[in-house]
């Protein structure tokens, strides 16, 4: 606070304020409906005992989005820029009922619903508010890793919240690389924007193999309830099996996926692609086209389960350049093994020539099998031997006996061999059932923007410092995930219209002297963190120096600077609403 003394003796009362992003979140928020949805799905009615549930999962939503860090302190963060204030003064709310306590029974209440419904409902709002179609769904899911021990009583067996909930932390594959913690998992499914559609929280040891093929199912029939009927759902492998493939026939989903390499389908298409050698050259897909990697491709199709589906073998010039180190490597492991098997074999006496032969052609065979070249050489040894055991004497007569040993000597890989193990490394196969025939490129397009789904993970996986009043129930856990997914929705909302701002009104942003032609979200917050305003006598103004390059963001984003006076205001992102 800065305090300033006129002639008249009369103070003058001037606070600094930092609202940074806040102003623009909670506009997010409200045009997302996550207050008006909370409380419908909750069914709360006004009281002045409590606040309600839907203020508070929109506060909280947007206090985390402005990087609130760590969120047990978002009370103080909306007591010192006073946005609260100003967007909830209709509703009674100041800074200081945005406590704690209120968001943890916020979340208590959350966990009784049915929270992928309710993300799910916000999704196909912000979609149809900004007049969005839906083509491609992308899906996948990451694991996030915790620590403590969660819903176990003094004993340290599960306790009653950890036994009837569906949703656990438990151990589980990391992708993390943590084995050593426990962990629980997020899916996610997005649209070809980035934009998600749908979210899920899942315990710890949830297997992909089984999400996967479920998520296209229920997501599927929740599109088409809304009237999205021509969608294609994209996924990695984990979407494929022999009863997964069947059953999306059968409801006619369209899906394009990589198809795994455990099945034997998968080597004889690689093997007839390279034999037939009609690739199509498909080039960079790459907008920089610098270490880019370059495609061919080979189509086919093939029945499985009584339907036909189609195929794509795709070769990359980088997959092969990497791949072929790993190949060496494993090359050269087995070369030692087989070599060391050889060694073993040299120190063994055999009675007779057949069986050292025999044994010789054995290792010569797995050699052969694993595409190595060998020799075999039989040796015959003749050694003396006395009948009684100890030192002979000097009338002893010794004997002569007749062994044989088997050297396989080990040479290097056929040439051959190692070509046809680097034409099946460097390919993958994709499997696509589609209603309207697409080329090769296109089908491999949809499927390379697959990295869109990981992109929101790198976001939600950021470093977040949580209290023991959030954390300190399963259910709690559960609730605050869905939490972060609506964080999520949000951030990717303000990146999406700031690029598409920045392309329909014009206009540059520069970091650090760099023109940045399509901003992330992280970048985009920054450049609102440098937003101020001042108190003059409890009347909120604007500086007159704003920044450009904030100013420039906040109307890419389709609002006025005075949405920070005056709280929320009209849309101004008119470019890409629906017309009417």
């Amino acid at each position: 606070m800065l305090c300033m003394m006129t002639q008249e003796n009369n103070a003058v009362s001037i606070n600094i304020l930092h609202p940074g992003a806040a102003p623009i979140a909670l506009s997010l928020a409200r045009i997302a409906g996550i207050r008006e949805i909370v409380e419908q799905t909750t069914g709360w009615k006004p009281n002045k005992k409590s606040t309600s549930p839907g203020i508070l999962a929109e506060s909280l939503v947007a206090a985390l989005l402005c990087g609130c860090r760590p969120i047990y302190k978002v009370e103080r963060f909306w007591q010192e820029n006073r946005v609260a204030d100003l967007f909830y003064k209709n509703d009674g709310i100041c800074g200081h009922q945005l406590n704690d306590d209120a968001y943890a029974r916020m979340l208590d209440l959350l966990a009784s619903l049915d929270c992928r419904r309710l993300f799910e409902n916000i999704c196909l709002r912000m979609l149809q508010y900004h007049g969005l179609d839906i083509v491609l769904t992308h899906s996948d899911t990451t694991s996030v890793s915790v620590e403590g021990i969660y819903a176990v009583d003094e004993n340290g067996t599960p306790g009653r919240e950890a036994v009837e909930s569906v949703f656990t932390i438990n151990h589980g594959h990391s992708k993390d690389h943590r084995p050593d913690l426990k962990q629980f998992k997020i899916g996610l499914s997005v649209q070809e924007n980035g934009l998600p559609l749908s979210g899920e929280l899942l315990s710890g040891n949830e297997s992909d193999q089984v999400w996967n093929p479920q998520t296209v199912e229920e997501l599927s029939e929740m599109l088409l309830n809304n009237g999205y009927e021509n969608v294609v759902f994209l996924s990695d492998c984990a979407l494929i099996s022999i009863h997964s493939l069947k059953n999306l026939a059968e409801r006619n989903v369209q899906f394009i996926s990589r198809f795994p390499e455990t099945f034997n389908i998968v080597e004889e298409l690689k093997t007839q692609a390279w034999t037939e050698n009609d690739w199509e050259d498909i080039g960079v897909l790459a907008e920089n086209k610098k270490n880019a990697a370059c495609y061919k491709t080979w189509k086919s199709e093939r029945e499985i389960e009584g339907h036909r589906f189609g195929f794509v073998v795709v070769h990359s010039s980088n997959l092969e350049a990497r791949k072929e180190k790993t190949l060496r490597k494993a090359i050269e492991k087995q070369s030692h093994a087989l070599k060391r098997l050889s060694d073993e074999l040299a120190k063994k006496d055999y009675a007779c020539e057949a069986d050292a032969k025999r044994e010789g052609q054995r290792l010569q065979s797995k050699a052969e099998e694993k595409g190595f070249t060998s020799e075999l050489e039989i040796k015959q040894l003749e050694t003396c031997v006395y009948e009684r055991r100890g030192r002979p004497s000097k009338e002893a007569e010794a004997k002569k006996r007749v062994t044989w040993r088997a050297e396989v000597k080990i040479e290097e890989i056929k040439a051959e061999v190692y070509e046809k193990k680097k034409e099946q490394a460097s390919t993958f196969v994709l499997v696509h059932r589609l209603k309207e025939e697409k080329s090769s490129e296109e089908i491999l397009m949809s499927y390379k923007n697959q990295d869109k789904v990981e992109q929101g993970f790198r976001f939600m996986k950021q470093p977040q410092y949580l209290g023991p009043i959030y954390t300190k129930k399963t259910s709690r856990v559960e609730a605050l995930g869905y939490i972060f997914l609506l964080v999520l929705l949000l951030a990717k909302y303000i990146e999406y219209r700031v690029r598409l701002g920045m392309e329909s009104i014009g206009g540059e942003l520069k970091i650090g002297g760099q023109k940045v032609l399509r901003p992330s979200v992280k970048t985009i917050l920054e450049v609102l963190s440098a937003m101020l305003i001042y108190s003059l006598n409890g009347e909120l103004r604007l500086p007159d120096n704003i920044p450009k390059d904030a100013l420039n963001v906040i109307r890419w984003a389709g609002f006025n600077e005075q949405v920070y006076i005056y709280g929320y205001a009209e849309d101004n992102f008119h470019f890409v609403k629906p017309s009417g």
